[in-house]
């Protein structure tokens, strides 16, 4: 067999020093030859576009198609909640019902602070939809709906929402005694002295102070 010159059995550049990569030039032809070595923004997160796409559709003046993204967005689930909490600061009514609604379906935590803001939209349709939404999280609506109250409990919108949402989870026997005093605060007079006091003790007694 013949032997190989020296010049074909010496090492390449690349292969000498292999942690150098590829030159400017050689990167330029590879990429021109092969294209970008990366998947396209659809490929990555498909999923993203489809809930974008379905919140898009609570624009629509038809009522079916609404209901049918809302339907599609309910089967999502927990990927569609950052959407849809976003959804919910839209200027239009109509696509904050159907972001309030979807997200009482999925019953996610997360959606808690949201759906107490909720509670005084201007829209009375919305303000009911998110109190719903609030009780389908069960003990995941307390917390932040006590901080609403202690912060801002001149709201008589907030008031109300919370009446509503506390009065339902008492009749589950889901509330200890303190939620049970903040509930009748919420009953009496003087409500913008009484009900913040009353929140704060309930929050104490359920959970540990924030740092």
């Amino acid at each position: 067999m013949a032997k190989k010159s020296d010049a074909e059995n010496k090492p390449t550049k690349k292969e000498e020093n292999p942690e150098h990569g590829l030159s400017g030039s050689e990167a330029n032809e590879r990429m021109s030859k092969y294209g970008h070595n990366e998947l396209s923004e659809e490929k990555i997160n498909p999923v993203m576009k489809k809930i974008e796409s379905l919140i898009a559709t609570f624009s629509n003046k038809e009522g079916w198609k609404r209901k049918r993204a809302r339907l599609a967005l309910v089967d999502i689930g927990k990927p569609a909640v950052p959407y849809l909490i976003k959804a919910m600061k839209h200027h239009k009514a109509e696509v904050r019902w159907e972001a309030v609604k979807t997200l009482g379906a999925i019953r996610d935590s997360r959606s808690g602070p949201d759906m107490v803001s909720a509670l005084t939209d201007k829209n009375f349709e919305i303000r009911w939809l998110a109190a719903e939404g609030l009780i389908a999280l069960k003990l995941g609506a307390i917390k932040p709906l006590l901080k609403a109250l202690i912060k801002t409990p001149e709201s008589w919108e907030l008031r109300q929402g919370a009446h509503h949402v506390l009065h339902a989870l008492e009749r589950t026997h889901l509330l200890n005694k303190s939620c049970i005093n903040l509930l009748n605060n919420l009953r009496g007079l003087d409500q913008e002295i009484s009900v913040p006091l009353a929140a704060n003790a309930a929050l104490r007694s359920l959970f540990k102070p924030d740092k």
